[in-house]
């Protein structure tokens, strides 16, 4: 056992440290999210549509913690589904066959339960590392940042697509750092001012349902679309696999 463990260290030592690139990752993120933002943005009205309705239909106060609770636990299941869906829709763009919306909502919901099984283990080891100070528990979640993909792409889950975006990102956790940064800092700084000037001049103090649902919206497909991305190009520079060889799953 010692010994194949040690075989195993030096095989990953004599391994080129790959770094994914940070401009290739903002660009191509960027790229295939704005070439496809309607019918991004309108696959996430259909996927998100029971969080919409709920957030319109049932009014939540600050104290109605048990409504923001179900609210919460909604958008995060068909956030899932989200991922799935675009991770799929990713894929068939990459692949010059883009893929029709019946088609990724299907992938998602097959893709739902790997998700969310591995997107709860995410949370909580994210929350786990951010008692210990905020600094590890974001560089927990560059760790994990591609965990779901993988649990999409190689039909795995939990631990297992843990530990493969552990090994995934490894060498590269600035660059996911840096290119979150440059695609979220501008739209979070923009939402954060909208809300509190917003809530300024309401007379009740309270954000109105439809900012949440537009910033989602626009927010959601982006941030899943970049995680696809940077799991293609993960894999390609890793393990010098081309797009169709990973897309091979959806065939």
């Amino acid at each position: 056992m010692i010994e194949r463990l040690f075989t195993q260290k030096e095989i990953m030592a004599r391994e080129p440290q790959f770094k994914l690139s940070l401009g290739k990752l903002v660009s191509q993120s960027f790229r295939v999210y704005l070439r496809n933002f309607v019918p991004f943005v309108l696959l996430s009205v259909v996927i998100l549509s029971p969080w919409i309705v709920f957030s319109v239909v049932v009014p939540v106060g600050p104290e109605d913690t048990g409504m923001q609770f179900v609210g919460m636990l909604l958008s995060m299941l068909m956030t899932y589904v989200l991922t799935g869906a675009l991770t799929f829709g990713v894929v068939q763009q990459l692949r010059g066959k883009p893929a029709s919306m019946a088609e990724a909502v299907s992938k998602g919901m097959q893709a739902l339960l790997r998700a969310l099984g591995t997107g709860i283990l995410c949370g909580i080891r994210i929350f786990l590392f951010s008692l210990l100070l905020f600094i590890p528990g974001i560089w927990e979640q560059l760790r994990l940042y591609v965990a779901l993909p993988v649990a999409i792409m190689e039909n795995t889950s939990g631990s297992a697509a843990i530990a493969r975006s552990i090994r995934l990102t490894d060498g590269s956790k600035w660059q996911i750092f840096g290119a979150w940064f440059v695609m979220f800092t501008l739209p979070i700084l923009i939402v954060t001012v909208v809300v509190v000037t917003y809530t300024i001049m309401s007379p009740d103090g309270m954000v109105p349902a439809w900012i949440n649902i537009v910033v989602q919206l626009a927010i959601a497909p982006l941030a899943a679309v970049a995680m696809a991305v940077c799991y293609f190009l993960l894999r390609e520079g890793k393990e010098n696999k081309s797009v169709e060889e990973i897309a091979a799953v959806f065939d």
